[in-house]
């Protein structure tokens, strides 16, 4: 599921690689959102606690910006706050839904533990009169990474991309938690910054379980999901979990489809436990490096310990490579 995203035409970017001391269901959106807003006004600064405590019914919204299976997004001002904000609340008819609540728990709880300018900021939460949950965010101005699988893009875009989410997955891991829902969907390029913004944190995961626990109810997107996370391995679950589904997501950009393209969720985690992803073939617009298809292997392999330690080491690995 994807969060607070105002859409407009993007320009030719350039996008910034972040300092070597940094430690940052879908939604459909709405088409002519950046013909009715002015996206000028959207790149003040919100009051960070003026909506702490304000109720879901004194928000003015203006425009619904997006709309996914749990809940929708829209566009809203309140008059003790200075510029526009986001306002994500459940849709009606899941006001009574526990894990629907849960989710919305889960978001507020890791944001309030994370603090990185790639992940998106969150400033309140409450409860509709209706009883359905809300958060308010902040508002970002660009595309998510799923408008760039079938655009033109380069290898300079697309490295500068994959460094900027191993700053934000190392500070993630770094505190503890794992995302667990990563995607295109859920990688905001924010063209008023020039750099990538993380969010949905709402399937994270906050503890390490014990060796061998293992779960039924497994959490995810099936096309992204590592081959633990798909077996409901909690044991197995780490670092390595959400760099496997970071190949998924570098797949999908170099070749423009996902490396198991299967109408069934239960299909295309098994072949994610126990099948190689069909051999890439890169569009010729990124003019990758011949050693991506290493670094690919590296991520996508079925054993945890054959992959990446951690994001640094990725990092590291994708700094030596040429711009």
């Amino acid at each position: 599921m994807q969060s607070p995203l105002i859409a407009p035409e993007l320009p030719a970017m350039p996008m910034e690689e972040t300092p070597e001391s940094s430690t940052p269901c879908d939604y459909e959106f709405a088409s002519d959102i950046h013909s009715t807003v002015d996206l000028a006004e959207l790149l003040g600064k919100t009051a960070k606690h003026a909506l702490v405590g304000v109720p879901f019914e004194a928000f003015d919204l203006d425009h619904q910006v997006g709309v996914g299976g749990i809940a929708e997004l829209w566009l809203a001002h309140h008059p003790a706050v200075e510029k526009p904000f986001v306002v994500k609340v459940a849709h009606r008819h899941l006001a009574d839904n526990l894990h629907v609540h849960a989710q919305f728990d889960r978001e507020w709880r890791a944001t309030r533990i994370l603090d990185h300018p790639g992940i998106i900021k969150h400033y309140s939460r409450g409860l509709s009169e209706d009883g359905r949950p809300f958060l308010t965010m902040e508002v970002v101005v660009g595309r998510s990474l799923s408008h760039f699988v079938r655009k033109d893009i380069n290898w300079s875009f697309l490295r500068a991309v994959l460094i900027q989410l191993c700053d934000v997955l190392h500070h993630v891991h770094e505190r503890g938690l794992l995302h667990q829902d990563l995607k295109p969907s859920n990688v905001l390029v924010d063209i008023s910054k020039r750099r990538i913004r993380l969010t949905d944190f709402g399937l994270t995961r906050f503890e390490k379980a014990k060796p061998g626990a293992t779960t039924a109810s497994v959490l995810g997107t099936p096309a992204y999901m590592a081959p633990e996370q798909a077996r409901g391995q909690l044991g197995e679950l780490g670092a390595h979990t959400d760099l496997y589904t970071v190949g998924v997501v570098l797949y999908e950009l170099l070749t423009g489809s996902k490396p198991f393209e299967v109408e069934s969720d239960r299909v295309v985690m098994i072949k994610h436990c126990t099948e190689a992803p069909r051999p890439p073939v890169i569009r010729d617009c990124i003019q990758a490096p011949a050693e991506i298809l290493d670094v690919l292997d590296r991520l996508l392999a079925k054993s945890p310990a054959a992959r990446y330690s951690s994001a640094r080491q990725l990092k590291k690995t994708l700094k030596r490579m040429p711009k």
